[in-house]
């Protein structure tokens, strides 16, 4: 265990240090694309997560998953708490992610899971994105400017080489024009605030939503303002798009079967979930179509998966490791 004795120390990586790594955002879309990849071919073993729900809205959820190829071996633990902000002025979601030695099942490494979270979930939209939408799209929609808005508009203009406009909306207009002042000097295409959601939606090709997941859907964009050609990637599950909206996509995609199955029983889909055409890691892998002609309506639901985080937080601790980041703890 390259300079670290396995048994009696652990690793222990704060977000500083994850960030210290220089993983560049080029990475991360190709280690979680490589991730979606061992997924779609299923690959792993990766249990559907499970959550308990201290809050009206909130969740915690208990997310493993081993990953031969690259024996990546543990768990994120993983909280959403939507009044964090106002309350205590922190973000809605934390996180912290441990690696298990895969041979020994001991503990390597416990490190910040929110900057890993932040940065796979844009990774995922961003490979959804080339397998998805239209590959000239020259517009972007981002709902929701908070760490996850910005890191989207980060790696989507990676993908996305025709990129002219991304249009914002949140309804806290501080942090629009927070996500303005961070990002607009990071890439060429122009940031504008939209004034509506509707706004932004008849603006946008492609659209995601990070928001609060609600515990029922609170539709907010009306069916009537998706056309075809639209390309909609959901990070808070149905909440702001309307049944019929969902039920008329052409193609319906998600990142697991199993843990949206899990979550209906839940009951965050009381509508129930539509036709499900396959999971982005088998479009992926080449073992499901994705888009096939400009004008389909493609809608992508993607909860977040252990699988991407485990073999990022890999990644992370080996070039902590290499570089001597981080803190040694002993057991």
């Amino acid at each position: 265990m390259n300079s670290l004795n396995l048994g009696s120390e652990i690793l222990y990586l704060t977000k500083k240090d994850c960030i210290q790594t220089e993983i560049t955002n080029l990475e991360v879309i190709q280690y979680v694309e490589e991730a979606l990849r061992i997924h779609g071919k299923k690959e792993l073993d990766m249990p559907a997560k499970i959550g308990i729900h201290p809050l009206e809205d909130s969740f915690m959820h208990a997310m493993p998953a081993y990953i031969p190829e690259q024996t990546a071996c543990g768990m994120k633990w993983a909280s959403g708490f939507p009044d964090n902000r106002k309350k205590y002025g922190l973000p809605q979601i934390s996180a912290l992610v441990i690696l298990n030695d895969h041979q020994s099942g001991l503990p390597v490494a416990i490190m910040d899971g929110t900057w890993i979270t932040t940065v796979r979930t844009a990774a995922v939209t961003a490979v959804g994105v080339k397998c998805l939408g239209n590959k000239n799209s020259e517009t972007f929609g981002m709902i929701g400017c908070g760490e996850l808005g910005k890191k989207h508009i980060e790696l989507i203009q990676l993908v996305l080489p025709n990129l002219k406009e991304v249009y914002i909306f949140d309804r806290n207009h501080e942090a629009m024009n927070q996500l303005i002042t961070e990002i607009q000097p990071k890439i060429n295409a122009t940031i504008k605030k939209a004034s509506s959601l509707e706004e932004l939606v008849k603006s946008s090709s492609i659209i995601t939503s990070a928001t609060v997941i609600t515990a029922t859907p609170q539709p907010q964009i009306r069916d009537e303002w998706i056309m075809k050609g639209h390309t909609l990637f959901l990070c808070d599950l149905h909440t702001l798009y309307e049944h019929q909206t969902i039920n008329r996509g052409d193609k319906y995609f998600v990142d697991s079967l199993e843990q949206n199955n899990l979550f209906y029983q839940y009951g965050y889909y009381p509508d129930g979930l539509p036709a499900i055409n396959g999971e982005l890691g088998e479009v992926v892998a080449g073992l499901k179509v994705g888009r096939q002609n400009q004008d389909e309506l493609i809608i992508n639901n993607n909860i977040g998966m252990a699988v991407e985080d485990i073999v990022l937080g890999k990644r992370v601790f080996e070039r902590a490791l290499a570089h001597h980041i981080g803190q040694k703890l002993p057991l």
